[in-house]
């Protein structure tokens, strides 16, 4: 039997909600093997409808999608025009069918073999909206479809192979027009909002050395204008906003000694945002740092250790703690100020120390001071004026036309530049040459020294203010509430591996993970006060 015919055996049998491993038995391994490793592309309502569920990220265009795949209108779905290729395994994932998922993961039993199924990638190719392409591995496929029983399933036989790291590690992947994202399971289970799938990793993978791996381990995403974001689980439940995947994390972390090392690239994070005046960024952190005994721990890590005496740095966390969330991140963006100040007035000095050190040595070697004033000038100018050209040129449409006179005699300046450039060559020789490039010097250290403190002064002068709206405070729902049927559940039961341990998460209002013993085996989550 061809692994084409075999494929489709498999295929059937997972349709009729079956187990594959009558299928199975009897044959090689080789057989075995290209089977469940074989890929078929199929364009189907099915995989459309599959796509939109999983793949697009705005509920408008998702719901659109359906409707237009399902209503029969062959032109529209025409649209679509996508395709999707999977393995038995996947199909089964997305069937649903946990006897195939544990049947086709027993005869995998070789490792090597298990490895490249973890890594055997589902391909979907997408025209709708916008071209691009989306690639899951089985375990992000599982987490992507909210199939709980898979996710424990695949886990469980990649740690009992010593295979989990590769599981964990294996990425999915979206690329579309516009944008491009790449996670590990982690990060995924986090970004789709998979609260089982994500606690369920952090359990699996509780091994310091492993967790210290997935919990520093970065995604990229980037978009059409070249913005690239690297951010760390810890950092995309911030930006996702989801507290519990908070919670989480820093409850792991802290099990296992990882807090500071956890804590570090969020600090930089938060500090860079309050730089650079980021509101929506900086108002994303506000449910990391009202965790208990977190601020405290964050303006101890990264840049603000350094920057923050332990005092201050107490201080801060006090602000946070009473609820003073404008007054602490107000009190970085003054220090922020103070230092870039002093950045810009130290860079401003450089820049004249050096050219001034150049003009008086080449005085001392003869020059005249004519001819070293007018090579540093001119190289100054030459610099500055090509600076304006460049970023004159990048005006779009008509306003290029408002900045085309002073183009012009920009371009003219830095021509009779050079010609002044030359003269001084020809009278003073290669000794002009050290002090026209000290003149650029000059150009670049008062620019860049400039900016940054018109910059500070700018982010100095303008205080951000949050209206508790834009906190969430007045969204924070009462997890203690039964009544609501919007509240989810504080209690998330969660059956774990074979041995059925239950790991139990409370998670409540103000008091971040409360000490809870739980079943069998199980782990006594604890608070993350520090």
């Amino acid at each position: 039997m061809s692994s084409s015919e075999l494929f489709d055996n498999l295929i059937q049998a997972i349709e009729e909600g079956k187990g594959v491993a009558d299928i199975l038995k009897g044959k090689s391994e080789e057989e075995i093997k290209e089977a469940i490793l074989y890929m078929k592309g199929d364009v189907t309502v099915e995989s459309a409808i599959n796509f939109s569920e999983s793949s697009v990220t705005s509920p408008l265009v998702r719901n659109s999608l359906v409707e237009i795949v399902t209503s029969g209108n062959k032109m529209m779905s025409d649209l679509y025009n996508g395709k999707c290729f999977y393995s038995p395994l996947v199909y089964a994932i997305h069937k649903g069918n946990i006897t195939a998922i544990d049947d086709i993961l027993k005869y995998a039993k070789d490792n090597n073999f298990l490895k490249e199924l973890f890594a055997a990638k589902v391909t979907i190719e997408h025209s709708f909206i916008q071209a691009g392409k989306t690639t899951y591995t089985p375990l992000t496929y599982a987490i992507a479809k909210k199939n709980d029983e898979a996710v424990k399933l695949i886990l469980q036989y990649a740690k009992v192979n010593e295979l989990l790291k590769e599981a964990l590690n294996e990425q999915y992947t979206t690329t579309s027009s516009l944008r491009e994202e790449i996670h590990n399971a982690l990060t995924f289970a986090i970004s789709v909002g998979n609260e089982e799938a994500y606690i369920n990793i952090l359990e699996r993978a509780k091994d310091a050395e492993m967790l210290k791996e997935i919990l520093t381990s970065k995604v990229t995403v980037k978009s059409i204008v070249g913005d690239v974001k690297k951010l760390t689980p810890l950092e995309c439940a911030i930006d996702c906003k989801d507290d519990r995947a908070i919670k989480c994390i820093l409850l792991y972390a802290k099990k296992n000694d990882l807090l500071k090392v956890v804590l570090n690239d969020a600090a930089n994070d938060l500090y860079k945002a309050v730089t650079h005046g980021n509101k929506a960024k900086i108002v994303k952190f506000y449910h990391l740092l009202n965790e208990p005994g977190i601020a405290q721990q964050v303006f101890k890590a990264g840049v603000f250790k350094y920057i923050f005496t332990q005092k201050e740095a107490n201080e801060l966390a006090e602000q946070i703690n009473k609820g003073q969330y404008e007054e602490a991140i107000n009190a970085i963006r003054k220090r922020q100020v103070l230092i870039s100040s002093a950045a810009g007035i130290a860079t401003i000095a450089i820049a004249v120390g050096l050219a001034a050190g150049a003009i008086l040595g080449g005085i001392a070697m003869g020059l005249t001071v004519v001819t070293c004033s007018l090579a540093s000038i001119s190289m100054f100018a030459v610099f500055m004026n090509g600076m304006y050209v460049i970023n004159s040129m990048r005006i779009p449409g008509e306003k290029i036309i408002i900045e085309a006179v002073g183009i012009v005699l920009s371009i003219a300046l830095i021509a009779i530049c050079l010609a002044a450039i030359i003269v001084a060559f020809l009278s003073g020789g290669v000794a002009v040459l050290p002090v026209a490039i000290a003149g650029a010097a000059m150009a670049i250290g008062l620019m860049v020294g400039i900016t940054t403190i018109c910059k500070a002064i700018y982010h100095g002068l303008n205080k951000i203010e949050f209206p508790d709206h834009e906190l969430g405070t007045e969204k924070t729902p009462d997890l203690n509430k039964s009544n609501d049927s919007d509240v989810p559940d504080h209690e998330s039961d969660i059956k774990e591996g074979p041995d059925d341990k239950v790991t139990q998460i409370k998670l409540e209002k103000g008091i971040g993970i409360e000490e809870e013993g739980v079943g069998n085996g199980g782990i006594a989550v604890q608070s993350i006060a520090v």
